[in-house]
């Protein structure tokens, strides 16, 4: 938690979606922004002893929100898969 609340704005939301998942909804981001909010995220968790497995996507509209969810758990768990097989 502590990883998370050190990287995101004060606009942003971030929750727990269960176990060791967590969700960030990163307001109004573009694409180069997201990929920095997840190289801090990524670094937030290494100062904290702590493996992570990163997925994004982006979304124009709140309709699509389930969507993208699905998109960045789909990319987390090839992320997840491509650091096993490292």
């Amino acid at each position: 938690a502590d990883a998370i609340r050190s990287v995101v704005r004060e606009h942003d939301v971030a929750a727990r979606l269960g176990g060791d998942e967590f969700a960030l909804l990163a307001v109004e981001t573009n694409g180069p922004e997201a990929a920095t909010i997840t190289k801090r995220l990524t670094e937030a968790f290494r100062r904290a002893g702590v493996s992570v497995s990163i997925g994004s996507a982006r979304t124009e509209n709140a309709h699509d929100l389930g969507d993208a969810t699905r998109k960045a758990d789909e990319a987390m768990y090839r992320r997840k898969g491509d650091r096993r097989a490292s």
